[in-house]
């Protein structure tokens, strides 16, 4: 920095420098499953996994609420309508989830069409 013949310090331009966009903010509000908060993203199915794999963790952070069972519903609830291959592959994390959770939800229906009558979210 140079200092001037009358000894004053220039002024330093202090704009703001654009930043890189984040990556949360390059997803679409519709790869949400709660748009409103930008709350679990889950564009593709490795998303999709990286989801249901949080449930746990918060599960076992936090423990376990009224609300974190009606987020837990609805992220399975998303996961299943959107990747159903991801929420077939994850059974034993799935089932895990029902577990730590233990809400009641819609019974699964199977291939046949019959109702699977069974506790979990």
């Amino acid at each position: 920095m140079s200092i001037k013949k009358d000894g004053v310090v220039p002024a330093r331009r202090t704009g703001k420098v654009p930043r890189k966009m984040s990556a949360r903010r390059r997803f679409a509000p519709g790869e949400f499953i709660f748009p409103e908060t930008r709350g679990f993203p889950i564009p593709d199915p490795y998303h999709a996994t990286l989801a249901l794999s949080s449930l746990m963790r918060i599960a076992g952070r936090h423990g376990v609420s009224s609300e974190s069972r009606a987020r837990a519903r609805a992220v399975l609830e998303a996961v299943r309508e959107r990747f159903p291959q991801v929420y077939a592959g994850e059974r034993e994390l799935v089932a895990e989830i029902h577990r730590a959770y233990g809400a009641e939800s819609r019974p699964p229906r199977t291939g046949a069409g019959e109702v699977i009558y069974r506790r979990g979210l």
